[in-house]
């Protein structure tokens, strides 16, 4: 239970700050080159809904290494073939509806629904923690999330009205935001 507590919270409000300052880390990566404005918005899209799954991924290998102390090693490796069959079946679909948005929101959505079932079995089947618990500890890491995210975007807001964006400032300003929002955050 701890480490699931842990878990949440650090992955949820650096999720949140990454999702806040996506655009600006993309431009600060990959303007530099011969990125359009146009492809640096796209790739900061793709980047966001990705990181809607990335708490479940982590959570997914932490209830993993549960299962595997017990000497589980059936569910995991039935969880992680559902997972497969289910993006096998999905991305071509959504690549062809949707194209690159639609196979990173098909990822994503795997994801978590992959890891909610092993959460699941793994709470009725080991008693590990009370879900109730734990869904009450989610919601408040969630508004801790939230508070980072707003402290970042009026960080981040501030610091482009104040300097001119050159590669030092803007380096300087992601670094600056992402100090104050943790900072406040915890």
């Amino acid at each position: 239970m701890r480490s699931i507590k842990m878990l949440l919270l650090l992955t949820i409000p650096l999720t949140a700050l990454l999702f806040v300052m996506r655009e600006s880390i993309v431009l600060l990566l990959l303007q530099w080159g011969d990125l359009s404005s146009r492809a640096a918005h796209e790739i900061s899209g793709l980047f966001g809904i990705l990181l809607v799954g990335q708490t479940a991924s982590m959570l997914s290998i932490l209830l993993a290494k549960v299962a595997f102390s017990r000497g589980d090693t059936k569910l995991p490796a039935a969880v992680q073939a559902i997972l497969a069959l289910l993006i096998a079946l999905s991305v071509p679909y959504a690549g062809t509806i949707a194209g690159a948005k639609g196979v990173v929101w098909a990822l994503s959505i795997t994801q978590l629904t992959c890891t909610i079932l092993q959460l699941v079995i793994q709470t009725s089947a080991y008693r590990m923690v009370e879900l109730l618990t734990l869904v009450r500890y989610f919601c408040l890491v969630i508004l801790i999330a939230l508070g980072t995210a707003a402290i970042s975007l009026a960080t981040r807001e501030a610091i482009s009205v104040l300097a001119v964006q050159s590669k030092l400032t803007a380096i300087l300003g992601l670094l600056l935001a992402t100090s104050v929002s943790i900072a406040f955050s915890y």
